[in-house]
Formats: C-alpha cells, sequence, structure tokens
C-alpha cells in the first residue's frame, strides 16, 4: 500500500524537476522574445534604409533642379513635370 502512494521524498524530488523546467522554459521564452525584437529592430532598419535609397534619387533631382520632379526613373533621371526644364541648366532657369 505504501507504494501506491507516492513518498515525501519523490515529492520534493518531482517539485524540483518542475521548477527546473519551469526556469528552463522562462529563459527560452526571454531568448525567444529577445530574437524576436531583434528581428523586429532590422526589419525596420531594412524598411527605413529601402525607403529611404529610394528618395535619394527624388532628392538628388530637387537639390540639382530647385524643384520637385513627378517621377524619377530608376537611374535617378526624373522626367520632369509642370513645366520644371531638366535640360536646362540651373542658371538658364533663373
Amino acid at each position: 500500500m505504501s507504494q501506491s502512494r507516492p513518498s515525501i521524498a519523490r515529492i520534493e524530488e518531482l517539485a524540483e524537476k518542475k521548477a527546473q523546467l519551469d526556469a528552463r522554459i522562462e529563459a527560452l521564452n526571454a531568448r525567444r522574445r529577445l530574437s524576436q525584437k531583434k528581428d523586429e529592430y532590422r526589419l525596420k532598419w531594412l524598411l527605413d534604409t529601402l525607403f529611404f535609397d529610394s528618395l535619394r534619387p527624388t532628392l538628388r533631382c530637387r537639390n540639382w533642379c530647385g524643384v520637385t520632379c513627378q517621377s524619377v526613373s530608376p537611374s535617378g533621371i526624373g522626367t520632369g513635370g509642370s513645366g520644371s526644364s531638366l535640360s536646362q541648366s540651373p542658371e538658364d532657369r533663373s
């Protein structure tokens, strides 16, 4: 009959194992959260970089011609718009 009931030592042993497993689970969850946060930061950095890299040709065109270009080709040369003559030099536009 004593074998059907777990002894106090066995209960304590199982409680200790459960505490160890809980600590390991918590440590793994903390590592996972840290990894997710790093991934989010990397993704935000990549998206910001992609966004600002896509703006560079527009900004270059605005700095060169003094007007905002309507559209910018991938090569960074604007197609103009609203009479902004990109073929003119900055001196000729004055």
